[in-house]
């Protein structure tokens, strides 16, 4: 299985606060809120700090419930005051049931406390384990090559200057990037040295002149990662052993011409002859004019010892040398042939110190150069049943090669011969169906037309995989941002080669629980798959049912989907790296309201304020009077906002305006405020009094005016009406009619303007000592 990198962390528990519920505000008298609550990790309760009921301070209490994990409640105060003074506050209090889950957050500290190579699955992606640290996975780890097999013995004798081929079993390699074995030898007893590299697992080497010799060799991979190495047994050499032929010595005489001076050229005769140790001198006479360049002119009488040679150079100038006889010893008759020895025992071809003549025949273990490597089938190759390949080698540098004698065995079993014995640098080999044959290896050996054969050239041993493998082929984008409510796609197809196996496709995330996507008797065609998840509330769901706990936002999460067959057949592992934004709630502000204390019920309240929402989203804008229905006052962008409401729509006392922003996602966020309106029972004293009327449709034409009263009292209404920047200008309104009303007189007064206005002021004025109890009244457009 693969490994990867992984890094270890410090642990550190932190309370991560609760979903609260249950809002309700009312005057509570309490003690002992606390303004802080922290979670003790090592004593897993909840600690509470200060006594604080203060406005705008948001305070907790446990009732003896929430440090055992149950419940803990939330105050949010609105008036100033301190909880030790046994104060009635008010407040809105909220709730929220807790378990462990849902306070403890586990958090990677930043502390790297080490850095360890384990295989996938052995601790978690991002996350935290079950022996107390935080772990992250990283890159996929380079391990090194597994050692070399045993070696093979080379054949025949390791005789000094002799090729011989050297073999080991094949390493393999988690990653499979295999790269080359390095091939050491130690001579005589002495350190190892470098003598090769190879990329396959058998080297030849010329054995060196030594008594004794030991080989090891190692593998590495393209990482530069080492296995260890693999040491042969401790080889004797020798120097090789030859035959020799004796012969008796003989001798002979010849001319031994050596180089005298330049001279002139002189007269002479075209050739000469020997007797014993005399020359005579033959052919035609010539005169220097007449030799040719090149020629040889000898120009010693007959019966001399010795002879000139000149040689013409130019007309003026020739070449001399003095020839000499002299005896050298040449080889005899035959004495005796197939004499034993090793080298060096007799010359190779020449008199001996016994006075004989000796020629060096053919070795007595003979061996040619072996043939090249295998190239096919290729290094790491895994081969199939009924698989027809053809296998290549290179050619022996020997002379007059005759066959190559190819051979294969299974699991290690007999070798056998692979198809008829030719020169031909290739074969023909079917790989077997037979479920219970999983490896099979080849080897290949050079014969020439003596009968001389090489030592064998092994290739390495072949896994024969009866189940193939599936294929996998992800679509899904990779780096990919996912937000709230988006839809996350894991799409592709799959391959299984055998038909009639069951394909099942798999999926990961962040190392978790692997879960299925796809099952299918497989036809040989490829066989899609599409998986859809759904991002909410910083977790992946499938359907209804959660996938992941909460994702982290700014974190790298991992994607694994691979094949699998019902043999045991796993497709590589394909990966996919994605990030959350998960949605944050909206939130809104309220301006501070002012109101004139002299409004009556058909005045209205202004409330200002804005809304935001930091992903962006759209945002829904409500607000509700009391427990009333929502009124929607915004609906699109987050953006400033305005509403009025009309006193009428208020109670005596006080009144909760509770504002609400909600986005897209039904995140929501709130703000209340309360407004006291208060009767107006105060006797009003003044014999004049002046309103100003702001009309809610920004003008009116006509007005209806109640005004009660003391029976005793008599009451005068004057009205003005204008426009724009026209003075005020006050006329008499109608008395309409007149009413008891319990121990008091309920006045009517109209008046109608001929156009509507947008300003209108009214000025009462009565006589008498009683004050008027009540104004009230009703604009007409």
């Amino acid at each position: 299985m693969a490994k990867y990198n992984y890094s270890r962390y410090r642990v550190k528990e932190v309370w991560s606060t609760p979903p609260f519920r249950n809002q309700q505000n009312f005057r509570v008298m309490f003690t002992g809120l606390s303004r802080v609550i922290e979670w003790d990790s090592d004593a897993r309760r909840f600690n509470f700090f200060g006594s604080y009921a203060d406005a705008d301070r948001v305070n907790y209490q446990d009732y003896g419930y929430a440090q055992s994990l149950n419940k803990v409640f939330r105050y949010r105060s609105t008036e100033s005051g301190n909880s030790m003074a046994y104060n009635n506050i008010y407040c809105y209090v909220d709730e929220a049931d807790i378990t462990e889950t849902s306070l403890i957050r586990r958090e990677n500290s930043g502390t790297l406390l080490a850095t360890l190579v384990a295989e996938n699955g052995t601790y978690p992606a991002n996350d935290y384990h079950t022996d107390g640290y935080w772990y992250v996975r990283g890159t996929l780890a380079n391990t090194a090559p597994t050692t070399p097999g045993a070696f093979t013995q080379p054949t025949g004798t390791l005789e000094i200057g002799d090729a011989k081929v050297f073999s080991v079993g094949a390493s393999s390699d988690a990653e499979g990037n295999l790269s080359k074995y390095i091939w050491e030898a130690a001579i005589n007893g002495g350190s190892f040295a470098k003598v090769g590299e190879t990329s396959t697992p058998s080297f030849t080497y010329t054995i060196p002149t030594a008594t004794s010799l030991k080989m090891r060799v190692k593998a590495a991979d393209s990482g530069g990662l080492e296995s260890g190495y693999r040491e042969s047994a401790q080889f004797t050499v020798t120097k090789p052993m030859y035959y020799w032929s004796k012969y008796h010595k003989g001798a002979e005489n010849y001319v031994d011409f050596e180089y005298k001076e330049e001279t002139s050229v002189r007269n002479g005769y075209s050739s000469f002859r020997v007797e014993g140790i005399y020359f005579y001198t033959a052919g035609t006479y010539l005169y220097s004019s007449d030799i040719s360049i090149g020629m040889y002119v000898y120009s010693s009488g007959s019966g001399s010892t010795f002879v000139d040679r000149f040689q013409k150079i130019s007309e003026a100038k020739s070449a001399h040398s003095i020839g000499r006889v002299k005896t050298r010893d040449i080889r005899g008759a035959l004495i005796q042939s197939d004499i034993n020895a090793i080298e060096g025992t007799y010359p190779v071809n020449g008199v001996h110190s016994d006075g004989y003549w000796y020629v060096r025949g053919s070795r007595v273990s003979q061996s040619i150069a072996p043939p090249s490597a295998f190239t096919a089938p290729a290094i790491n190759a895994v081969l199939e049943p009924k698989q027809a390949l053809t296998l290549a080698f290179g050619a022996s540098t020997a002379p007059s090669i005759s066959t190559y004698e190819v051979q294969s065995r299974y699991n290690n079993g007999a070798w056998q011969n692979v198809g008829t014995h030719t020169n031909a640098l290739t074969r023909a080999f079917t790989v077997t169906t037979d479920k219970s044959l999983t490896t099979v290896e080849f080897r290949v050996r050079a014969k020439n037309t003596s009968g001389v054969y090489s030592d064998y050239v092994y290739s390495e041993a072949f896994t024969i995989q009866h189940n193939k493998i599936p294929t996998l082929t992800l679509e899904t984008e990779n780096n990919k941002t996912l937000y709230e409510k988006d839809t996350f796609t894991i799409k592709g197809s799959a391959i299984e080669p055998d038909v009639g196996d069951v394909l099942i496709v798999y999926y990961r995330l962040n190392g978790g629980t692997a879960r299925g996507i796809e099952t299918k008797l497989s036809d040989g065609s490829a066989i899609p798959f599409n998986e859809q998840l759904l991002f909410q509330s910083g977790r992946l769901y499938k359907g209804e049912t959660e996938i992941t706990g909460k994702l982290t936002e700014g974190t790298a999460h991992t994607l694994e989907v691979w094949a699998a067959d019902n043999q045991g057949g796993e497709s590589e592992i394909e990966r996919r790296i994605f990030y959350v934004v998960p949605n944050r709630p909206p939130s809104l502000t309220i301006d501070p309201i002012e109101y004139q204390s002299d409004l009556i019920n058909v005045d209205k309240v202004t409330v200002t304020g804005e809304s935001y929402d930091p992903d962006g989203n759209d945002v829904v804008v409500r607000y509700r009077i009391n427990n009333g229905i929502n009124v929607e006052i915004h609906n699109g962008p987050a953006r400033p906002f305005s509403f009025d409401i009309s006193l009428s729509k208020l109670k005596d006392g006080e009144n909760s305006i509770v504002v609400e922003v909600a986005d897209t996602y039904d995140f929501k966020a709130s703000e209340t405020i309360v407004l006291t309106k208060d009767k107006k029972l105060t006797p009003l004293t003044s014999s004049t009094m002046r309103y100003t009327i702001k009309p809610p449709a920004g003008s009116a034409k006509s007005i209806a005016l109640w005004i009660l009263r003391d029976p005793n009292n008599s009451v005068k209404a004057e009205i003005s009406m204008t426009n724009g920047t026209e003075p005020e200008d006050f006329k008499p309104m109608e008395l309409d009619s007149s009413g008891p009303a319990d121990n008091y007189i309920n006045d009517l007064f109209k008046y109608e303007s001929d156009s509507p206005a947008e300003h209108i002021a009214i000025k009462l004025s009565w006589t008498g000592d009683k004050p008027i109890i009540q104004v009230s009244g009703a604009l007409f457009s």
